[in-house]
């Protein structure tokens, strides 16, 4: 006879769910937190997290859950489930971003105002006037009844078409495409109506006055954003902008509503479902997002070659960042075990001393309570009396351990579903009941009765939508361990079986299920699938979970060929991730097991890349030496990489001169063997040189042509690279409108690929290039939108040296104290990372801003700090400013010997670079020297030399600060009239710049 059990009440975790109560609070209010609870199986993490989430859901808020499992070798498989469950799969499906047909420009009453169409198109004429029509009026139905819609996107299928609208103010945008929509396109969609919106004010409904609109809407067709494919096959990419679109999703959803995000028994998560959760933490501080998780620590442990678990290192990050907060539960007290009796039982006339034998054998864990409790009822050990009040007999047989509780349990079914069950345990946690049906052989209709049977009747699992769940974890655990080792492993097999010839059409989609199965089967057939699920996690930029089935690949009886091919995958894998020692055992295994005179070459020079890498130049000539000679006198594209590994370590090491023989002998093979790539990438390096070199039209030439075969190629990293590099070379002449031109083409490759990184690289030279222009506010501007991708992505030393760039641009607006702070701050991240060059960067700053506020001990011992440093990482450049900057302190100190000897240096090395712009920099600290000392011949040579140089390369900053020298210089010799027209150059640039404490030392000298 069935028992009816009464759902017990959560017992002795009320202070726990207060601060989760008060966390979802914070919540609702938009201070996104992230809380994880802790505790051994048991103990109801699932269960208090539940509690909370009954409350989110009647107040509101939209819960996303989703589970670990511990058979899973699937990246992001539990974000996926539980995107799909909630009906927002789109959000991490991966697909394509869409491809645009066609762009509408309405106002609020369905009127068109501008549009954008492709020229080629597959839309019928007929067709488009019908859906143009239903867009008139999906404008109009959508505007009418926003009042009930509230915000968000608003989309209707057409046949294989699928109109999206977004509204902002008094516009509306309507997108028709094909394929997948994505947030970015919702997010440019927004973006687009608010830059429209102010030249939408006085339309009056004229085409002539729309057409200043044409740039905006027609910019969704011609970016190549929306082409329906990707810009880039690069898998880091393609996981960062996935990544991103979960994050704009989840943002745009907490808009209208609170979203609580549960993923229960983290410690089975995979590295990028880990990643992806500490990503959304860092990025929805500011949003109505609460993100749950729960973990056993007793599965936390190392792996088996001594690294920490992935949880606890990604936990550690977390909290470093102060993005978590931990809940750790414990067991129960006696007490709060008698209230877990009560609960569950009703009226209990039990002795103390049965309360305190089941508290004492089950520790106090709640769900071990309920099963000793269920059992002992299940056996008539404990009985309703005749007033329907549990009581105990005599003896009372209470098992010792959990594992005993669930066998006797299990023990009461049929054998045919004990069967059952079984084989539900090799599926794990959660299983199909097509499978085990298939597996077993058993007719379909017996096997859902005894399902319901065993759910209903045994309370061992519960019915989901398409699977089923067993009650707890330690169920699968005491099924699975309880089957003997052969049996288990032929289990595996068969339900391998299964799956394969159940989704025979849809195979690609249980390939780490087959992986996994024919794996614990010891079947032959392991290792195809576990080379396809490393190549498939490895495309995904999943590089943890690829490593884990590569790995068990090796395991099996892989052909050599095959084995190359993984040693080599992982070999990548490690380099990418900079564990070079584990790459380089893997390029050398690969290349002794390598079979082709090719393969082995490659491996060696991809060993050389590492140990070009990491500057072991000794070993790298060791390298190169054994890839020589296996080619003997042989030309190929690989032995031109090989020279441009060599080259990169003669660059590093000082040589540029025998650097560019490489390059130039690289350059060479490249363009016999037409391996254009290779041709672009060379030329890039040549150029690197030339700018090393001070050769500025050289590197311009390189950098140029590099680009022209980027172009052909259609490969649109490397001409953003390019780009990027002919900016670079133009800020550092000094020519701000060519660097810009150059950058913003940049910027735009970076946003429509997505590429994250790069648009953060491209506003931070923007920002440099608005400084140098004077343009302070578009400048602050740029670092900060740079600042908040850095701070998104985690960037950390890029955080450093944005917040570096912003105190530079509040010393010019003489604003010190919020400069000295930013410098410092700036100086604080990058002491903890230990890049020395930075270092270096941020103690010259320091340095600069206590020169400026008049402390000139303080300034020379950060000038001095920072000098060391530079000279350790041979930044030459660096080196002429900070000579520069010590030799002014030491003028202000009137210790004129050793103020000549650092301005000599520093003009010295500008020289020996040929450095222009450096150049003028130091022969202006020259020329204070000079001045100073009354040499005032000498003076006027190096400032005319600076201000030659400036005006020539169009600095105007340098060259007003160079004009107020020039003044002090003539107001010296006692030439004041030409005094005064030198400071009213420089009065007047600094004055349309901004620059405050410039303009008044100007107007202090008249």
């Amino acid at each position: 006879m069935e028992t009816v059990w009464k759902q017990p009440e959560m017992v002795g975790r009320g202070k726990e769910l207060s601060v989760l109560q008060d966390r979802f609070e914070d919540a609702v209010k938009g201070r996104g937190v992230t809380v994880y609870v802790s505790g051994e199986a048991g103990l109801g993490k699932t269960r208090l997290v539940s509690e909370l989430i009954d409350k989110a859901e009647k107040a509101g808020a939209l819960v996303i859950r989703g589970w670990c499992l511990t058979e899973n070798l699937e990246p992001l498989m539990p974000m996926r489930e539980a995107l799909r469950n909630s009906d927002m799969y789109h959000l991490i499906s991966g697909h394509p971003p869409p491809r645009i047909i066609s762009v509408y420009l309405m106002d609020n009453n369905g009127m068109l105002v501008n549009k954008a169409e492709r020229k080629k198109t597959e839309l019928d004429p007929d067709i488009f006037a019908s859906m143009l029509s239903a867009v008139g009026n999906f404008v109009t139905d959508s505007m009418a009844n926003m009042g009930k819609s509230g915000k968000g996107l608003n989309s209707i299928k057409y046949g294989k078409y699928t109109i999206l609208m977004e509204t902002f103010n008094k516009a509306t945008l309507v997108c028709v495409i094909k394929g997948t929509p994505n947030e970015f396109l919702i997010d440019d969609m927004l973006r687009v109506l608010k830059e429209v919106e102010g030249l939408l004010e006085d339309w009056d409904g004229r085409a002539s006055k729309a057409a200043a609109l044409e740039p905006h809407i027609s910019w969704f067709v011609r970016s190549k954003k929306y082409d329906g494919e990707f810009l880039v096959d690069d898998p880091k990419l393609k996981q960062e902008n996935l990544f991103d679109n979960v994050l704009l999703g989840m943002q745009r959803i907490s808009t209208e509503r609170a979203l609580v995000l549960f993923m229960d028994d983290l410690q089975w998560a995979d590295q990028t479902t880990l990643g992806l959760l500490h990503y959304l933490a860092r990025n929805t501080k500011g949003n109505r997002v609460l993100i749950l998780g729960t973990y056993r620590p007793e599965d936390i442990m190392k792996t088996s070659d001594g690294h920490p678990h992935q949880l606890d290192t990604v936990m550690q990050n977390m909290s470093r960042e102060n993005l978590l907060e931990k809940i750790e539960l414990k067991r129960l007290g006696i007490g709060d075990t008698c209230e877990v009796i009560r609960s569950v039982l009703g009226k209990v006339g039990f002795g103390q001393g049965l309360m305190e034998r089941i508290h004492k054998e089950t520790e106090g864990n709640p769900f071990f309570i309920l099963e000793v409790v269920k059992l002992l009822a299940e056996e008539g050990q404990i009985k309703k009396d005749s007033e329907e009040e549990w009581a105990d007999i005599d003896r009372v047989n209470i098992p010792s351990k959990v594992y005993d509780v669930i066998t006797r349990r299990l023990d009461r079914l049929m054998s045919i579903q004990r069967e059952i069950l079984e084989c539900a345990s090799i599926e794990g946690l959660e299983f199909r009941s097509h499978v085990v049906g298939k597996t077993l052989e058993m007719d379909r209709l017996t096997l859902l009765k005894n399902l319901g049977d065993i759910e209903k009747t045994h309370r061992l699992i519960h019915s989901l939508p398409k699977k089923y769940r067993f009650d707890h974890t330690k169920i699968t655990e005491v099924l699975y361990n309880g089957i003997m080792e052969e049996l288990r492993a032929e289990f595996h097999r068969l339900v391998g079986d299964s799956i394969r010839e159940l989704y025979k059409d849809d195979i690609d989609e249980v390939i780490n299920e087959l992986a996994y199965h024919y794996h614990r089967a010891g079947d032959h057939r392991a290792s195809e699938y576990l080379v396809k699920a490393g190549d498939n996690a490895r495309e995904r930029y999943a590089n943890s979970e690829a490593i884990d089935s590569y790995r068990l690949a090796l395991e099996t009886a892989l052909e050599d060929e095959d084995r190359v091919r993984v040693l080599e995958a992982l070999g990548h894998i490690y380099a990418t991730r900079g564990n070079y020692g584990e790459a380089v055992d893997h390029f050398t295994d690969a290349g002794k097991l390598a079979k082709n005179m090719e393969a082995k070459v490659r491996n060696l020079r991809k060993i050389g890349e590492i140990h070009e890498k990491s500057s072991d130049f000794k070993r790298l000539w060791e390298t190169t030496s054994k890839t020589k000679e296996l080619l003997g006198g042989e030309n190929s594209a690989e032995k031109g990489r090989i020279l441009v590994v060599e080259g990169n370590a003669h660059w590093k090491s000082g040589d540029l001169d025998t650097a560019m023989k490489y390059y130039t002998d690289a350059l060479d093979i490249f363009n016999k063997f037409e391996s254009e790539r290779d041709v672009g990438n060379a030329l890039r390096a040549m150029g690197n040189i030339h700018l090393s070199r001070g050769g500025y039209d050289q590197g311009l030439a390189c950098y140029r042509n590099s680009l022209e075969v980027m172009e052909r190629l259609e490969d649109m990293t490397g001409i953003a690279s390019a780009l990027n590099n002919i900016g670079i070379v133009y800020m550092d002449l000094g020519e701000w409108e060519k660097a810009q031109e150059c950058n913003e083409g940049s910027l735009e490759i970076e946003e429509n690929i997505g590429n994250k990184w790069g648009i953060a690289q491209s506003l931070n030279n923007m920002g440099i290039i608005h400084s140098g222009k004077g343009e302070l506010e578009l400048a602050l501007e740029s670092y900060q939108r740079s600042l908040e991708i850095k701070e998104k992505l985690g960037d950390t030393s890029g955080v450093a040296a944005v917040i570096n760039n912003i105190g530079g641009v509040y010393l010019d607006k003489g604003e010190y104290r919020n400069s000295i702070e930013l410098f410092q701050r700036s100086l604080e991240i990058r002491e903890k990372v230990g890049n020395k060059w930075s270092i270096a960067e941020s103690l010259n700053n320091m340095g600069e801003v206590l020169s400026y506020m008049g402390q000139p001990k303080g300034a020379l011992g950060y000038y001095l700090r920072s000098l060391s440093y530079s000279q350790e990482v041979g930044d030459k450049i660096l080196s002429i400013h900070l000579c520069s900057g010590i030799s002014e302190v030491y003028l202000g100190m009137n210790e004129l010997q050793k103020a000549l000897e650092y301005a000599e240096r520093a003009v010295e090395t500008a020289q020996e670079i040929s450095s222009g712009r450096d150049e003028g920099i130091a022969c202006r600290s020259l020329g204070k020297v000079f001045s100073v000392s009354r040499n005032f011949d000498k003076a006027a040579e190096e400032l005319d030399s600076a201000e030659s140089i400036f005006t020539g390369i169009g600095d105007d900053k340098e060259l007003a600060k160079t004009c107020y020298e020039y003044a002090i210089h003539l107001e010296r010799k006692g030439e004041r009239e030409g005094a005064r027209v030198y400071t009213e150059r420089a009065l007047k640039i600094f004055r349309n710049m901004g620059m405050v404490p410039w303009v008044d030392k100007c107007t202090e000298l008249f």
